[in-house]
């Protein structure tokens, strides 16, 4: 999983410098537009657009930022992870005690749990004839 984290995090380096490198060549390739376009122009000049450009591109980065967080951060916090890992715990503790004391129950009343089964017990033979 640390492989695919190292990827993402590398092509997202990559978008950003690529969309730096964009939003620079857009704002020279603009600046030299809006030159040509108002070059002949005495009254009425086109408004640069590169406020908006910068606008845009700055929310979308915020955007992406976010979403990235968003994303990568856990569902639930640590203290709700550790909460619930107790409360299973205890229910499979419970659990067990209680069939514990079921099986308990159920034993006869001169056996005990664990015990052994009793042998029963061989007498030696009587001795037979004069020694």
């Amino acid at each position: 999983m640390k492989i695919v984290k190292t990827v993402l995090l590398i092509a997202a380096v990559a978008a950003l410098v690529a969309g730096g490198v964009y939003l620079s060549l857009v704002f020279l390739d603009n600046a030299r537009l809006l030159a040509a376009a108002n070059a002949n122009k005495s009254g009425n000049l086109f408004n640069d657009p590169m406020h908006n450009i910068f606008l845009v591109s700055g929310l979308a980065l915020a955007g992406g930022l976010l979403l990235g967080l968003g994303i990568g951060l856990p569902v639930q916090t640590r203290g709700a992870v550790r909460r619930d890992a107790l409360d299973e715990a205890n229910a499979q503790r419970r659990s067990a005690i209680a069939k514990g004391a079921a099986q308990h129950a159920s034993l006869p009343e001169t056996g005990a749990a664990g015990a052994a089964p009793q042998q029963p017990v061989i007498e030696p033979p009587a001795p037979q004839g004069n020694l």
